[in-house]
């Protein structure tokens, strides 16, 4: 439950930087310049340094297989243009492909997420927060039933197919979490990060607004991830484990093709890409040691 997510413009600091920064870009772009930044500013000029050296880029040529010989790791066996390819390395394989976002057993095995969920809010959350998603769909996700509201939790635990009581029960400890400033269920509002995401006019949390204006919204939630982690284990160079700790020559892994090195965590922006970066720069140095 909540009645601060999605703030709008925020304080005057805010709004300043937002427009320094839609007048920077519409400026690029009068003199022709194509601006991007976060990821494609990252990963325009990594292949800036690829288009300088020559380096081979296929596109749409999938690793199917690896090619091993003697125990150690001497080329990969690609998909492309219809036909699977047998490429041989001199020096060794990084394997950099990303995750199992596609591989659906994988994901409710691993990454297992319940059926969908109810957010609740009371009415100052739609007043003065944006929900771009809502934007043109309210009739078509009342209609649907995704959309429910009521003048008051109990009347809206009838709608959603909620026990009363116990919304009733929830929606009043949720309102002490808010009057105090902590949330002693899931610790909201206790990170810096929690807080760069809150209304810095929420007091004592940022993070945390009581339910107690109706009427009240319930919108039907279905998780889902934007990526998956977790894999192979590697070593500070690294390379690919094996199960009892010992090396797989001439094979490497980055990225979220490994084990995080930060677990099950994820800290926050930055937390896959960051060691992907740093680990792909090691196993560039100890590809090119051997």
């Amino acid at each position: 439950m909540t009645s601060g997510c999605c703030p709008g413009p925020g304080p005057p600091p805010g709004f300043v930087r937002g427009a320094r920064f839609v007048l920077r870009s519409l400026g690029a772009y009068g003199i022709g310049k194509r601006p991007v930044g976060i990821d494609g500013a990252l990963a325009s000029p990594l292949m800036h340094i690829v288009r300088n050296q020559r380096t081979l880029v296929w596109l749409s040529a999938p690793i199917v297989d690896l090619v091993v010989e003697d125990g150690a790791v001497v080329g990969a066996v690609v998909e492309r243009d219809g036909r699977r390819r047998r490429v041989r390395t001199r020096r060794g394989v990084v394997l950099a492909a990303g995750g199992f976002a596609n591989n659906t057993e994988w994901r409710q095995k691993y990454h297992g997420v319940p059926g969908p969920m109810w957010l609740i809010s009371d009415v100052r959350r739609a007043r003065r927060y944006l929900n771009t998603a809502l934007l043109g769909h309210r009739k078509e996700w009342a209609k649907a039933g995704l959309l429910v509201e009521a003048p008051s939790p109990h009347a809206l635990a009838t709608e959603i197919g909620v026990d009363p009581e116990r919304l009733d029960a929830t929606v009043e400890r949720f309102n002490g979490f808010a009057r105090i400033g902590v949330d002693e269920d899931f610790g909201r509002g206790r990170t810096v990060y929690d807080n760069y995401y809150g209304d810095p006019r929420g007091k004592p949390n940022p993070n945390l607004g009581a339910l107690e204006r109706g009427p009240f919204r319930a919108v039907r939630v279905h998780p889902g991830d934007l990526g998956t982690k977790g894999g192979l284990l590697t070593d500070e160079h690294a390379r690919v484990l094996r199960e009892d700790g010992t090396e797989i020559p001439g094979l490497y892994a980055v990225g979220n093709t490994t084990a995080s090195v930060m677990g099950r965590t994820y800290p926050g922006p930055g937390s896959t890409i960051a060691p992907a970066v740093v680990f792909g720069y090691r196993a560039a140095l100890h590809v090119a040691s051997r």
